[in-house]
């Protein structure tokens, strides 16, 4: 909520009322968790539970991202955790629509294909709306 105020400076009182955030019955068994981060965020809680998804999967993690960067650590976790047999798959844009980007996630790929990383294109789109990870 820090970063609506400081992104709007209005109350976040009216965007957390009934009228957006209505109650909701359970939809099952699976616990979720809600990871504060954004430009008013001072620790890395977000880097910290990717990290730890990471090193934690047993059989294999899918990622689909339009923008790949990692940080050392993420880029550390990923490649140790590929050497130890898990299958990682990266899926990312044949061509990024931010130049910078596609630069930048590529002088990466040297070192986790040599760790073993699966990193496969979607040559249909140059900007994909949709990220994901899916961790074993």
């Amino acid at each position: 909520m820090r970063d609506w105020y400081a992104m709007t400076d209005e109350s976040p009182d009216e965007l957390l009322s009934e009228a957006y955030f209505g109650k909701q019955d359970s939809a099952g068994p699976i616990a979720a968790r809600l990871v504060n981060c954004g430009p008013t965020s001072l620790e890395n809680s977000v880097e910290e539970v990717f990290f730890n998804a990471i090193v934690e999967a047993r059989y294999e993690i899918t990622v689909v991202t339009p923008y790949l960067v990692l940080t050392e650590p993420l880029l550390y976790a990923i490649r140790m955790t590929a050497m130890q047999g898990v299958l990682i798959r990266l899926i990312v844009p044949a061509n990024n629509n931010h130049r910078s980007v596609y630069y930048a996630s590529r002088s990466q790929y040297q070192e986790l294909l040599e760790a073993g990383v699966k990193i496969l294109s979607d040559k249909g789109h140059s900007y994909m709306p949709k990220r994901w990870w899916w961790m074993a």
